[in-house]
């Protein structure tokens, strides 16, 4: 027989375990039973024979754990408590363990037998095979009835035992004050104390790998500096009796903290799982703020910082740094030392949960910079920068009301970008395009200055002249391949005296290089002695090449070049494309005495002197090729050519404009749309009118009317009369400036209009003086000094001048103080003062006070401007007798202040 505790082998009719000291119990087999009633039967035939602790069928299923508070079984509703389940390799065990149980059991004619603690066995009667007992902690068995094999029983502390209707095999039940115990499920016959041992042992190995799992748990998704850990229970070994426990069947240990401490994990999952998860799962926003901010983010002891990269992923090895603000400037400063105390506290950070205030320990309340440093860019030295930190304000209450349960911190949005077009391909031209166009737009310029090509009538319809652009060529002067522009511009209308102008026509070459267009050559087309203009090509062959092409140039030198004698010079020279530029390439000079009548001539090839000889040879190496004729007389035919002459260009006048015309068309379409749009040349921005240059031209005329000092006395007068009209440097006018011309003119108009119909007895004033002279422009600023002589027919006239000064960007009058950015009472007392110091160094000048100075001073019309300063002007007699005349004193000096006092008359 064996020691139901210890699993000792015992001598046949102990009753106490020598090992233990447990008593024994004898089992019975099935036949013993029948044979001997139950009733009478005593406690020492029952005792069965224990089986060893691994031949014991563990329950199937993991028993309910028992409620510490009751002893009673809970109704179903409070019996939903989290089972404990054993790992697998301890189930397969189990299985093993029930299978030998249940083989046990039916050789012992399927008895089931419960030992209480006090050694006492309680047999069950037959037909109770399928009946689950519990035995109490008195010693006392309590017998199920039949049938009740489904049933879950649970003890309380009374030693009573509690059963459950049928059916309630799923109920779970805890008794109170009772250790973790796992009961059987329903095809479980037998638990005995080795089975409980050996399940408690399986549990504690279970609760430690439950707190390693737990401890991993906790470490996850938190950072170094908040260590989650919870405290372990402490276990004693030792039975409560202080002896060691035999180790097959190791001591039942109380799971009462397991039970405390799992509640706690799942307590503090389900506030990790509701402030971090559930917000993000049901879309909460959490607030973010922005590095380098000026406002501070509001913080408490629990506000958790989550601060982000430039990429937006969350940081996860970072130094934070806190530090006292020491200035308003202090969170965008460059540096962790700058403008900022020394550091507060300083934390590591690893993981992606953040930190949190409480993480610096105690902090007081106030205003403070975090400076978050990448792990990867951070130095030993706790103040170093680096060009990687990032810097948030935070104002710190340890109870902050305003503050965030979360925040999250990340770098500046960027700056809105405009989307980036694709960049257009740029197309690719040929320099016969590119030359094209730009060499009509050459034209295009020429005749914005020129005018159209045209062919007008001078002399009453007796001649044609070409006019504007005359003449468009392309020729290839240098046998490069690439034709070079020839223009002719022309004036007609200087033909039209019999000194005609001899500069009327100008030729011009244009070169193209580079995208770019060069004029290489300006000159006058020849003329002939009846004062008809042509220009002649030539070519002059070149060994191994083209043909280089010449122009014929022929003009007349001074008559009076010569110091000592009265002598004509002509020169008929030849111009082609040089190495460098367009050049002379060959040279006669022509000089002609009147005196004596002789003819002297020179010749020159490359810049070299020649021969007559040689210049005969270089002629009739010459071959004409074209001749265009710019004027002509209307009664001449066409040119015809001899048979024997060589073929070549003539181009009279009358077919000047279409030939021209057509020349630029086919630079047009040689270039095409692309190009053209492509080289287009950029609009000029309108010019402001108070930055630009003007100028101005002096109309003068000689008028001539009727005067008289009484019946009997008329004469005539003539003089000289004078206004200016303004304009833009290159001769354009602009609406003010037309405007004030007007003004002008109709100023001379009308004065004129009154003196011619001027009489005696009209008694209206004769004006014999009108002069209007600029006398100062500088910018956009103006000042005519209009000067009057009015008769009234009397001894003499009376005498005037007056200023006025323009706004020539506005066309409008201003005050001598506007116009020229002084002061009016400075200007005002420097008159005083000037004059009376003319005064004084004119004694013959008498009869004016301060008063009647100071209404000079007053007067804005009196003053005018020159160049060198401000004058002031003084009627006769205001100074002096009428014979002294007008006074005009310099009152302020722009640059001399020695002018001021003196005479401006000059």
């Amino acid at each position: 027989m064996f020691c139901t505790t210890c699993g000792r082998e015992l001598p046949d009719g102990a009753k106490f375990c020598t090992n233990c000291g447990a008593p024994v119990a004898k089992i019975v087999t099935r036949e013993e039973r029948e044979a001997v009633p139950v009733e009478d039967a005593g406690v020492d035939e029952a005792v069965a024979e224990p089986k060893a602790a691994s031949e014991l069928e563990p329950a199937d299923e993991a028993a309910p754990m028992m409620q510490e508070d009751s002893g009673e079984a809970p109704d179903e509703e409070s019996c939903d408590q989290p089972e404990v389940h054993e790992d697998s390799a301890q189930a397969a065990a189990v299985d093993d363990a029930s299978d030998d149980a249940e083989s046990a059991s039916a050789d012992a004619g399927e008895t089931t037998v419960m030992l209480s603690d006090s050694g006492e066995t309680t047999v069950l009667s037959d037909g109770t095979d399928e009946t689950t007992a519990m035995p109490s902690d008195s010693g006392e068995t309590t017998v199920l009835p039949d049938g009740a094999d489904e049933t879950t029983v649970m003890q309380n502390d009374a030693s009573e035992t509690t059963v459950l209707p049928d059916g309630a095999d799923e109920t779970t039940v805890m008794p109170e004050h009772a250790e973790t115990t796992v009961l059987p499920a329903a095809e479980t016959e037998v638990i005995a104390d080795a089975e409980r041992a050996e399940a408690a042992a399986d549990a504690a190995a279970a609760e430690r790998a439950l707190w390693s799992a737990s401890e991993d748990a906790a470490d996850a998704g938190t950072t170094e500096t908040t260590v989650l850990a919870p405290a372990h229970m402490a276990s004693d070994e030792a039975g409560q009796d202080g002896r060691q426990p035999a180790p097959e069947a190791p001591r039942k240990k109380r799971p009462t903290a397991l039970i405390a401490t799992i509640a706690l994990l799942v307590v503090a999952a389900g506030a990790f799982f509701g402030i971090f998860v559930l917000p993000r799962i049901m879309g909460k926003d959490v607030p973010t703020v922005t590095y380098g901010q000026t406002d501070p983010v509001q913080c408490s002891v629990v506000t958790r910082v989550r601060p982000r990269d430039e990429s937006g992923g969350e940081l996860t090895s970072y130094v934070v740094y806190l530090m006292r603000q020491a200035s308003d400037d202090a969170a965008s400063s460059s540096s962790a030392s700058e403008e900022l105390n020394q550091v507060v506290a300083e934390i590591r950070v690893t993981g992606n949960n953040g930190f949190t205030m409480e993480n610096f320990g105690e902090v007081p309340d106030g205003d403070y910079v975090l400076v978050i440093v990448p792990d990867d860019s951070q130095g030993e030295s706790s103040s170093s920068s680096s060009n990687d930190e990032q810097r948030i304000p935070v104002h710190y209450e340890e109870d902050n009301p305003k503050a965030e349960e979360e925040v999250v911190v990340e770098p500046p949005a960027p700056e809105p970008s405009s989307p980036e077009e694709p960049a257009a391909e740029e197309e690719e031209f040929t320099d016969e395009e590119i030359a094209s166009a730009l060499f009509y737009y050459t034209c295009q310029d020429l005749i914005d200055e020129y005018g159209e090509p045209e062919a007008i009538e001078l002399h009453d319809g007796m001649e044609l002249a070409a006019n504007g652009l005359a003449l468009v060529k392309l020729l290839d002067f240098d046998g490069d391949g690439m034709n070079e522009l020839l223009t002719v511009v022309g004036d007609a209308s200087g033909l039209e005296t019999m000194s005609f102008d001899t500069d009327a026509y100008t030729i011009a070459v244009w070169k193209y290089t580079d995208e770019a267009v060069e004029q290489v050559y300006e000159g006058h087309p020849p003329y002939s002695n009846g004062g008809y203009f042509y220009q002649g090509l030539y070519a002059l062959p070149q060994e191994g090449g083209e043909d280089q092409i010449l122009l014929e140039s022929i003009s007349f030198g001074d008559p009076t070049a010569a110091a000592d004698t009265n002598s004509e010079i002509t020169y008929t020279g030849y111009y082609g494309m040089g190495e460098q530029s367009f050049e002379l390439y060959a040279l006669r000079t022509d000089t002609f005495s009147y005196d004596d009548g002789s003819l002297e001539t020179t010749f020159q090839i490359a810049g070299e002197e020649v021969s007559e000889d040689e210049w005969g040879g270089f002629q009739d190496l010459l071959t004409q090729t074209a001749s265009y004729e710019f004027s002509c007389p209307v009664s001449n035919e066409p040119q015809a050519q001899s048979e024997e002459e060589p073929e070549f260009e003539i181009i009279e006048t009358a077919g000047l404009p279409d030939y021209t015309e057509g020349t630029i068309g086919a630079l047009e379409a040689a270039a095409g749309d692309e190009a053209l749009e492509a080289f287009a040349p950029e609009e000029d921005a309108e010019e402001d009118p108070a930055e630009a240059t003007y100028t101005y031209v002096n109309s003068e005329a000689d008028v001539t009317f009727t005067t008289s000092q009484g019946e009997g006395t008329d004469w005539e007068e003539t003089r000289s009369w004078t206004y200016p009209q303004f304009a833009l440097e290159d001769g354009s006018t602009t609406e003010a400036l037309d405007a004030l011309n007007a003004s002008l003119k109709q100023s001379y108009e009308d004065d004129l209009a009154v003196t011619q119909a001027w009489t005696i007895d009209s008694g209206e004033a004769q004006v014999w003086v009108h002069c209007d002279e600029v006398t100062y422009l500088e910018g956009n600023i103006a000042c005519v000094r209009s000067e009057r002589y009015v008769f009234l027919g009397g001894a003499h006239g009376e005498e005037s001048i007056s200023g006025a000064f323009y706004d020539l960007s506005s066309g409008e009058e201003l005050r001598v103080d506007e116009a020229l950015g002084i002061s009016w009472e400075d200007l005002q007392a420097e008159s005083v003062d000037a004059i009376k110091a003319y005064l004084a160094e004119n004694p013959n000048l008498t009869g004016a006070d301060d008063t009647s100075l100071e209404g000079m001073a007053a007067d804005s019309s009196r003053y005018f401007a020159t160049s060198d300063g401000v004058a002031i002007a003084i009627m006769p007699y205001e100074v002096g007798p009428y014979s002294e005349g007008m006074q005009l004193v310099y009152v302020h000096a722009f640059e001399d202040p020695s002018l001021v006092g003196t005479s401006a008359a000059a």
